[in-house]
């Protein structure tokens, strides 16, 4: 399953997605995991030496919703 190629800004920070995101960019960290994400870095070359993460929480109201991140492994 092919995921999604990174809008300019949405790895900035470590920030919640919006449902619409998680809609459009169909995101599936599974429930209570976290996983490195396999974007396409081809389409993103400055990204190469990045590893992404999503991690998925459930807030104080039960509503699910994820974070991501990314690290610098160079």
């Amino acid at each position: 399953m092919p995921y999604w190629s990174i809008p300019e800004g949405i790895l900035d920070k470590e920030r919640t997605l919006t449902a619409e995101e998680i809609a459009l960019y169909k995101i599936d960290a599974g429930i209570g995991g976290t996983l490195e994400a396999k974007y396409f870095r081809s389409a993103r070359p400055e990204l190469a030496g990045y590893r992404f993460y999503l991690k998925s929480t459930t807030n104080q109201n039960g509503m699910y919703y994820l974070t991501i991140r990314l690290d610098k492994t160079t």
